[in-house]
């Protein structure tokens, strides 16, 4: 997991499509940048991001989000 100074974490979406996501009351922008589409998630609600499944050819779930790597941030 790479983090930022305040403690945030660089989760990664596998789309570049971006979008805006709400959890709990908190809303998580995902912009793409050198086609990289992140967004900085609090450390208490990565869990729940995390979680967030999303439904491929044949009906498997496969996740959504994924921790983006040091490569991500520093290209982004």
């Amino acid at each position: 997991m790479i983090t930022n100074g305040d403690g945030w974490v660089a989760v990664k979406y596998l789309q570049q499509v971006p979008h805006v996501i709400q959890v709990r009351k908190n809303e998580y922008a995902f912009s793409v940048r050198h086609n990289i589409n992140l967004a900085w998630i609090r450390p208490e609600d990565v869990d729940m991001v995390m979680q967030i499944r999303k439904e491929c050819c044949g009906g498997s779930k496969r996740p959504k989000y994924v921790f983006a790597n040091e490569l991500d941030v520093q290209r982004w």
